[in-house]
């Protein structure tokens, strides 16, 4: 139903209300307050209740739950507490507001419909205010809780127009701040009070601290045990504060020691260190309340997915020593001692040479949906049962606790109960029997452990150690001496290899995994020769060029499974398309069906700081080659969040695998057609490639290396023009002042000069994203280029430079290159590549069409220096430049068409993208 609509039935539903006599409204409790008006109202809002996928009913998870969470694509928009009819709403504020901020939605909804009001969950803050009178009369604003707001935005937009949508501080950045804070004393305090103990050893004990509080917290906010923590501080407090806090807590650990017999109590330094009781006071008050908000901390709903946010970014900072100086100088003269201050120092860059990323729920979601819930979909339950999942370079274990999640949906389901009604003993066989990890870092694969313990924890029974499930290993070196010493030296076992054959037998002896996920780490440079050496060897069917770690871990996770298992991986999209992974293509294609691609832009939402493009691929292994070659692959891209994602995947273009074979070097990551295959075909069977007949080169002046010897301004007759990336359009250098900054360069400094030569120069970084177009223009002799630039050294006397220019600034081509690539950067071993297609000098009719190209080249640089000498007083004329430089411009598109012999049916397939 449409606006006007919905609106007239909600009027239907505000009579209905008024005409109730006070008897009535009385006698409606929540459960008829809910059926009788509060899902009507929501139902003509848009909002499907039929659809748990839309509307999904909160189950009782503790006290704190509410009524319904709506959802667009899987993804909750709001939470929504309903109350009897003439319940008084202010004492559950805090109640819906605490649910929403720790699932980390924005907005919370309190309604009894007689009153509804709208929270910012953040703050606790009152966004919306209505009566049931103010419905139809200020219908607008109650439209904003419609599905059609939700999906346009304008809930939010209205918000932040008001001003009551602050910037997002979700629960997980909060709980950090205050974890990497406590942290920061806690280090200087175990290393001022704790000699004994190592960086590494303080470390592991605060850890362990933090890990062992949370469990407790969440015990106590699922009512398993009571709130231990709160009632230990308060006797300590009303005891006079005698004697050292931290006694009163080891005292709860023994205890949580004998109820639960888990690794995470067994003894430890944590359990002989010394902390003050001031700073635990503070750590254990802070684990209620969240700091400057009207929500608190409600582990009992906290995503394990959040909890996982928040160790990444923890294992992102490194404690290291800070020597004060003069006031520290002091100390050691006044004290006979230097003070120490040891501070928490971000490792982001090592966490970005590990290659290490947190991967954001809807990611997690939708690779474990393709695989896990299509599994489960296409087994038996006896099979489901006995299925094996596995993600080897695990992190905090996000995407296992997202497969554990679908598979208590599954055996929830066949009981006729919710998942948060199993029982532990249902709970724990299935984490056992079916989840696996490895990861090469320790402190992660404790917190895997703890997250998936929390996620199985039901009640008050002993629980298993997840030791023989999770392991510390690497995942990509493999053996044991005899293997690795070769390798690596006497310091192999350093390495720590992981042997699946030992770690795993019993599940590599029956074939592998069902199904391998995750997000591998991408590392290039910071690999060893000793890493490299052993790669090569180990994973020589899928080893070309350029070592990245990511193609590795694709490579082991097709060995780790089984016929029929199923691979996703998030990975950088240059899988899809450069030449060191020709390879590993030719590896996926031999051993995998491929069944979807889906593509995710730069700057994606996933991961914040990583600008790279990525890809999600969803493979299953097979060794039937008839079956591979007529999968039909499914292709979604430019996906930037969840919304963007194929709500029916039916509906997706797809091509068969067979496809790609016949496509030489690559994999496509446009949605392909077989008629848009059949032009690839055609353009690389016309001729030579562009290194046939160019040399591509790199900009010769580093922006970065170069500064010293830049400037803005010409300093004298040393200092030459300097073209950057952002001057170059098609056809023209713009180096003017009003738009992009003109630099110079000091030409001595320069190391290699081709700058008295004529060249053609493109962009090496571009806008392409938004621009959708190679761009190349003609360098004035005498200029210099940056290395955000590209340019060509015409190689063959009787191949034109307008010529060549033609091609690279024309549609065809550059359909071609974003065939192959979706990053911002055009690489010049890439443009290299391009299918470069002469003419016949003896041939009239290709004489007469390449001097025509040539001609219009020369006419499309004339115009666009006209274009720019016009100021911007005189528009009619810049109207009529433009107008002929877009008739121009469309001549030498249609020239290059017959130049490749496109058909007409093709040349409109190519100006329709």
């Amino acid at each position: 139903m449409d606006k006007e609509e919905a609106k007239t039935k909600v009027a239907e539903l505000v009579a209905k209300y008024e005409h109730f006599s006070p008897a009535e409204a009385k006698s409606y409790h929540e459960a008829k307050t809910k059926q009788g008006f509060i899902q009507p109202l929501f139902q003509h809002l848009g909002w499907d209740f039929l659809n748990t996928d839309e509307v999904a009913p909160e189950e009782k998870a503790s006290k704190g739950r509410v009524d319904y969470a709506f959802k667009l694509r899987g993804v909750s928009q709001f939470y929504l507490e309903a109350k009897p009819l003439k319940a008084d709403l202010t004492e559950y504020i805090k109640q819906a507001v605490t649910y929403a901020y720790n699932k980390g939605v924005t907005w919370a909804v309190l309604t009894n419909f007689e009153h509804l009001q709208v929270f910012d969950a953040q703050t606790g803050h009152h966004f919306l205010n209505l009566s049931y009178k103010d419905y139809v009369q200020d219908f607008d604003r109650l439209w904003l809780l419609s599905r059609e707001s939700l999906e346009t935005g304008a809930l939010n937009k209205e918000a932040a127009k008001v001003g009551a949508l602050p910037p997002p501080l979700p629960v997980e950045k909060r709980l950090y701040s205050q974890l990497r804070q406590w942290r920061e004393e806690l280090f200087n305090q175990l290393h001022l009070h704790n000699a004994q103990l190592t960086f590494p050893q303080i470390d592991d004990t605060i850890q362990r601290l933090f890990n062992r509080l949370i469990f407790i917290r969440t015990c106590e906010d699922r009512e398993i045990e009571d709130k231990i923590l709160l009632s230990t501080l308060n006797q300590w407090k009303s005891g006079g504060r005698k004697g050292e806090l931290v006694e009163a807590l080891r005292q709860v650990f023994r205890q949580y020691e004998g109820f639960y017999d888990s690794d995470l109590f067994m003894l430890h330094p944590l359990d002989q260190a010394y902390i003050e009781s001031d700073t635990l006071e503070r750590i254990i008050n802070g684990l209620y309340e969240v700091p400057n908000a009207m929500a608190s901390y409600n582990f009992s709903v906290i995503d394990a997915d959040i909890l996982g946010a928040v160790y990444e970014q923890y294992l992102g900072h490194v404690a290291r020593v800070a020597k004060e100086r003069a006031k520290q100088a002091q100390a050691k003269l006044d004290l006979g001692f230097l003070t120490e201050k040891i501070e928490l120092e971000a490792k982001k860059q090592k966490r970005k040479e590990a290659g290490i990323y947190y991967t954001p729920k809807w990611v997690v979601d939708y690779i474990v949906k393709q695989t896990v819930r299509r599994f489960i979909q296409e087994h038996s339950h006896n099979e489901i049962l006995h299925m094996k999942i596995l993600d080897p370079a695990c992190g905090s274990g996000s995407f296992l606790i997202r497969a554990y999640d679908e598979l208590l949906r599954h055996h929830a389901s066949i009981r006729g109960k919710a998942p948060e009604e199993l029982d532990q003993w249902d709970r724990l066989p299935i984490l056992k029997e079916n989840i696996f990890g490895v990861d090469l870092d320790m402190q992660a694969v404790e917190i895997a452990r703890l997250n998936l313990l929390i996620r199985a924890l039901a009640r008050r029974e002993i629980l298993p150690t997840l030791a023989d499930n999770i392991h510390q290993g690497n995942s990509l070196i493999s053996g044991g001496e005899a293997e690795l010493k070769p390798y690596f030296g006497d310091a192999w076992h350093e390495k720590k290899p992981f042997n699946w054959e030992e770690q795993f037998a019993h599940i590599m002896k029956s074939g592998g995994f069902d199904i391998v996920i995750g997000n591998p780490p991408y590392v290039t440079e910071q690999l060893s020769e000793q890493e490299r050496n052993y790669y090569k060897e180990a994973f020589r069917g899928s080893i070309v060029g350029k070592l990245n770690t990511y193609r590795l871990f694709i490579h082991r996770a097709t060995q780790l499974l089984k016929e029929g298992g199923f691979l996703s991986f998030i990975v950088p999209v240059t899988c899809l398309t450069d030449r060191d992974s020709m390879a590993l293509r030719r590896f996926m294609l031999e051993t995998c069906q491929l069944l979807s691609i889906v593509t995710l832009p730069e700057k994606a939402e996933p991961f914040g700081v990583v600008t790279q493009a990525t890809t999600i691929m969803v493979l299953r292994k097979t060794a039937d080659p008839s079956g591979r070659r007529k999968t039909l692959v499914k292709f979604a891209t430019g996906v930037t969040n969840s919304l963007d994602l194929p709500v029916n995947e039916a509906s997706l273009p797809a091509i068969e695998q067979a496809t790609f074979e016949s496509v030489p070097d690559s994999m496509i990551v446009l949605p392909a057609t077989p008629k848009l295959m059949e032009i690839v075909r055609k353009l690389d069977a016309a001729g030579g490639r562009l290194s046939t007949y160019a040399k591509v080169f790199q900009g010769e002046v580093n922006l970065t290396n170069y500064a010293p010897w830049i400037s803005a301004n010409k300093i004298d007759d040393s200092f030459k023009p300097l073209i950057r990336g952002v001057h170059i359009g098609r056809y023209w250098i713009d180096q003017s002042p009003n738009r992009y900054k003109p630099a110079w360069v000091k030409a001595e400094k320069v190391a290699r000069q081709h700058a008295g030569v004529p060249r053609i120069v493109t962009q090496e970084v571009s806008n392409m994203q938004q621009a959708r177009r190679i761009k190349a223009s003609v360098a004035p002799v005498g200029h210099f280029c940056a290395h955000t630039t590209n340019y060509l050294l015409v190689k063959a006397h009787d191949v034109s430079q307008f010529f060549l220019l033609a091609l690279l600034n024309s549609k065809l081509l550059d359909l071609y290159f974003k065939f192959f690539n979706t990053t911002n950067h055009l690489p010049a071993r890439e443009i290299e590549r391009l299918p470069i297609r002469l003419v016949d000098p003896a041939d009239p009719a290709q004489k007469k069409l390449h001097d025509e190209l040539v001609a219009l080249v020369e006419r499309m640089l004339e115009l666009n220096r006209r274009l720019h000498s016009l100021s911007d007083i005189e528009a009619e004329k810049k109207r009529a430049v433009e107008k002929e430089i877009r008739a121009t411009d469309a001549k030498i598109d249609n020239l290059v068409y017959d130049l490749y012999g496109l058909t007409e049916e093709e040349r409109k397939i190519v100006e329709s993208l």
